[in-house]
């Protein structure tokens, strides 16, 4: 009886000592998928990519938020770069004014740029070349809760346009796949200068026919006086003969 007893409590024992390491491994394995670094991963097909046409321009840039089209950071740097543009490059107080607005404007209120510390934690750096010295951390941020938080983003937390950093919709709550890319140039307003030198050149044109159509009208108008002219001479002519007569 006592063997039997003690059998029992040795396998309850080991009953628990098993229960505790599954849950330690679950544990681990839901910490890995949120952190887990997809930095290689590209989320989307190459054939899905083609420039916007409706940019919205700001101080001799371009910028687009794009929505659900990438599942991770890299990826969304990828696509932009694709474009030929980059992710975002926020460099002084008004282009942050100016992005918020725009992110507002489309109804939306959280997008990543071009800002991370995936490198080194607590290193941040910008994408570009761009030489950018401005942030814009809400109070208490970057503080990397999830673990994983290495991403600079508009936050639907903070309605003041300052920043959170993020990970991409892999542990930060309520997150979004949007993000802004950005191009040091001006498409839009290229085409319409070159459609507005269009309009110059055409209107020139016009003005010379016009020109021209009025110099005929001028001659028409002297071929009037000519023939009214001839009709007073054939007048005085008429004259003439009535003093014969």
């Amino acid at each position: 009886m006592r063997y039997s007893r003690r059998r029992q409590n040795n396998e309850q024992g080991l009953a628990v000592i098993f229960i505790f390491f599954f849950f330690i491994v679950l544990f681990g394995a839901i910490k890995y998928y949120l952190t887990n670094d997809n930095s290689s991963e590209i989320s989307y097909d190459d054939s899905e990519i083609s420039m916007p046409d409706d940019l919205y321009e700001w101080n001799g840039h371009s910028y687009y938020i794009f929505s659900n089209v990438c599942d991770s950071w890299e990826s969304a740097k990828a696509y932009c770069e694709a474009l030929d543009g980059y992710l975002a490059v926020i460099s002084s107080e008004e282009e942050n004014e100016v992005l918020y607005a725009y992110l507002t404007a489309c109804g939306l209120s959280t997008a990543y740029f071009g800002y991370s510390d995936s490198e080194e934690e607590g290193f941040w750096l910008w994408v570009s070349n761009e030489d950018s010295n401005y942030t814009n951390w809400a109070s208490g941020e970057p503080n990397s809760e999830s673990g994983k938080e290495d991403y600079a983003e508009f936050y639907w937390k903070y309605t003041d346009g300052t920043w959170n950093d993020g990970s991409y919709t892999r542990g930060t709550v309520s997150d979004q796949k949007n993000f802004i890319c950005e191009w040091s140039f001006v498409l839009n307003s290229q085409e319409d200068d070159n459609e507005a030198a269009e309009r110059v050149a055409s209107d020139a044109g016009s003005s010379d026919s016009e020109t021209a159509d009025s110099g005929m009208a001028d001659g028409e108008a002297v071929n009037d006086g000519t023939t009214d002219g001839g009709t007073m001479d054939s007048g005085s002519a008429a004259e003439e003969i009535v003093v014969i007569e």
